[in-house]
């Protein structure tokens, strides 16, 4: 992932992930093509922002808006407690409650496109 300031607004910037296409299984190319078009049609508050996406010969690029946190929700639990194995409240529970809020909020949202994510876990929230 590679930040980038955008050309027309020195404050706005973005995230840019960079395939190396022939590290990727055909099949694979296809499956990252179709997760493009389905993150393209998503406009929510708790989903990241597709910009752009494009590819040459060698890359496959899919331009995001960059989102300011420096820790996903796995270092969040991890922080909170230190320990994976210590059994004891990870958070408050009001902090609890907000997080998946939005995260369901955000599911919600794609369950109402009819869209599964397959994918969620806390490395995945940021």
């Amino acid at each position: 992932m590679f930040l980038f300031n955008s050309r027309e607004d020195e404050h706005k910037k973005f995230a840019v992930k960079i395939l190396l296409k022939n590290l990727i299984p055909e099949r694979a190319i296809e499956q990252i093509r179709t997760e493009i078009s389905v993150l393209s049609m998503m406009d929510h508050t708790n989903i990241i922002k597709y910009v752009e996406s494009f590819e040459d010969n060698r890359y496959m690029y899919i331009v995001t808006e960059y989102v300011e946190s420096s820790r996903d929700l796995c270092d969040i639990l991890l922080q909170a407690t230190g320990d994976w194995d210590e059994v004891r409240p990870l958070l408050p529970i009001e902090d609890v409650r907000k997080l998946m809020r939005m995260i369901l909020s955000g599911v919600r949202h794609m369950h109402s496109n009819d869209i599964i994510h397959r994918d969620l876990k806390p490395g995945n929230c940021l």
